[in-house]
């Protein structure tokens, strides 16, 4: 599969005036960060992309609930990637997680660390 490429700040990348294209492992992961970073819903065009923020509002949230949304978004919108790790960290004085996982593909391995704002946008 073939995607647009973004850069670290969420940015369409051009080179040469021409929009840049990303594909195998660099697409993967690339759709992991994104799936992550979207709330479900939010992207009209396809609203069932993105994490369910049910179990990401108040004060004390249930990691292994988050966990498994985050299991469960991948599994449907990037299912190349096979987790083998996931570390859901508490939030921030600014409500932010950060997300350490570690997962596969079947040509390599590769590691992201990602935040995901609880608290209402970035």
């Amino acid at each position: 599969m073939k995607d647009v490429q973004i850069d670290d700040s969420l940015d369409v990348v051009f080179a040469n005036g021409d929009i840049q294209l990303v594909d195998g492992d660099a697409e993967i992961n690339q759709r992991v960060g994104e799936t992550l970073r979207t709330r479900e819903g939010e992207f009209e065009p396809e609203p069932s992309i993105g994490l369910s923020e049910e179990n990401l509002y108040g004060k004390n949230i249930a990691t292994d609930y988050v966990e498994q949304d985050i299991q469960d978004a991948l599994s449907e919108q990037a299912p190349e990637a096979i987790v083998d790790r996931l570390d859901v960290g508490q939030p921030d004085a600014d409500r932010n997680l950060t997300v350490n996982l570690q997962y596969h593909t079947s040509s390599g391995n590769t590691s992201q660390q990602v935040a995901i704002d609880e608290g209402g946008g970035n």
